[in-house]
This record gives C-alpha cells, sequence and structure tokens, in this order.
C-alpha cells in the first residue's frame, strides 16, 4: 500500500507558534510532527509513503535523512502552487505501483483504525474515492457531511456548533480518476474533485474511531504537544 502525504502548504495560521517552519516540521517532544505521523502510519501497516512538497521542501528533505530507514520515504517536489488535487495529480503521476492510493494531508493526525480505509476500492460498485470520516464534538471548525448509507452525497459548510460527522482528510482513491477528467493545473482535492465524485455517486465514506487532531492552527499544535507520544521507532 502507497500513502501520499501532503505536505506542501504555506502552513500560514500556525506561523504565529511555529515561524520559519513548514507545518509538518512543528516541533512535538523533540521531534517534527511528521516524524509522529509517519511512525504512527508506519504501525498501522502502510510501508511506502511518497511527500508531495512545495514551501520549504529542502528543510523536509533534510529532516526525514533522520528518520529510520526502514520508512520508505519518496519525495515529489511541486515547482509552483497547485492546491491540494493538483499536488495530488501531479506525485501520483510518479508513483509506481497499485491503481489504489492513500493520501493523508500533511497536518492531521489519525490515530484510528484504517482497515476500513485501507481495503481496496469496490470498482464494482462504482468506488473511485473513499473518504474516512470521523465523529467530533464541534464540528463548526470543519463543516458537515451528508450521506446515504455508506454513500458520500454532499457537503454542508456553513453549521453551528455541535456534535457530528466531518471530512477526516484521509482518502483512498483510484489514481485513474486524476485522468478522467478536464482539471486544471493547479485544482483543490475537496473544492472541485469531491464534488464531482459525489455527483457521479463515486464517493464512499468509512467511518473512523480514535483520535482526530488537525495541528495547523496554535491551538491544537499545542494541545498536540502535551500528548502521550510513543517513543519506540522501528
Amino acid at each position: 500500500m502507497q500513502c501520499l502525504i501532503l505536505a506542501g502548504g504555506l502552513g500560514t495560521r500556525l506561523q504565529a507558534a511555529v515561524p520559519n517552519l513548514p507545518k509538518c516540521l512543528a516541533p512535538v517532544q523533540g521531534r517534527p510532527f511528521l516524524y509522529w505521523m509517519i511512525q504512527m502510519l508506519h504501525s498501522k501497516g502502510i510501508r511506502q509513503f511518497t511527500l508531495s512538497l512545495g514551501y520549504q521542501s529542502e528543510k523536509i528533505i533534510q529532516a526525514i535523512e533522520h528518520f529510520p530507514s526502514a520508512w520508505k520515504i519518496n519525495c515529489i517536489v511541486e515547482t509552483e502552487p497547485l492546491g491540494t488535487g493538483g499536488a495530488s495529480k501531479y506525485a501520483i503521476a510518479g508513483m509506481a505501483g497499485e491503481d489504489d492510493v492513500l493520501i493523508c494531508n500533511g497536518d492531521t493526525w489519525l490515530d484510528v483504525n484504517l482497515d476500513s480505509m485501507l481495503r481496496p476500492l469496490s470498482n464494482d460498485d462504482g468506488e473511485d474515492l473513499r473518504m474516512g470520516v470521523i465523529f467530533v464534538q464541534d464540528r463548526s471548525r470543519y463543516g458537515g457531511i451528508f450521506t446515504e448509507g455508506m454513500r458520500l452525497t454532499g457537503f454542508e459548510e456553513k453549521v453551528g456548533e455541535g456534535p457530528g460527522w466531518i471530512n477526516a482528510g484521509i482518502y483512498m482513491v483510484n489514481r485513474n480518476i486524476f485522468l478522467k477528467d478536464d482539471f486544471n493545473r493547479e485544482f483543490s482535492l475537496e473544492k472541485i474533485l469531491l464534488p464531482r465524485l459525489v455527483k457521479s455517486q463515486k464517493a464512499k465514506i468509512a467511518h473512523l474511531r480514535g483520535t482526530f487532531i488537525d495541528v495547523g492552527i496554535p491551538e491544537d499544535y499545542h494541545r498536540f504537544c502535551k500528548f502521550d507520544l510513543p517513543t519506540n521507532s522501528p
């Protein structure tokens, strides 16, 4: 199983707490956040990683030279900002292997059972993308989702405070979906690709249960810094 980690963003919201660093390198208990993220994903059975890089890519490449060699990590660097969709398309074009690729956001901690995400996509059922969703106590920051059974049917951008299921920022995708449509070079996976797959009824969900935190804002980054993290490496 190949995992693509999107780590090319500017991290504007986190700059007040972590200046002059890409957010995936935000220090957590003496190591970059990216270290803890890949360690966790490796513990779930993922063995090959590709990093989609842009902003300050040279710092990330230098950092991963000190990561365990058992984490097979490849880097693909954008020549210009491409958005989450464009970055995914550009990176996947350079990745060999199976049609199914797991995509994760490089600023999101998901310590969950990933079995439902790592199953092969059901091509016979028209499943081109599977999105992980997770229940949170306050979804106002994230927006909501609409579903019919396990099929994703829409998004609710403006929601009030309160609990509900949200997009967890992890996707299993068929790489060929990036070749089936006329995308701009720069486009958003969340705002362009997902709505198209919802409309064609080719997007499904997987319910995830566990710990979710987006470290892209200072408040949650500082909260994550206090987590009880494993100290062992492979």
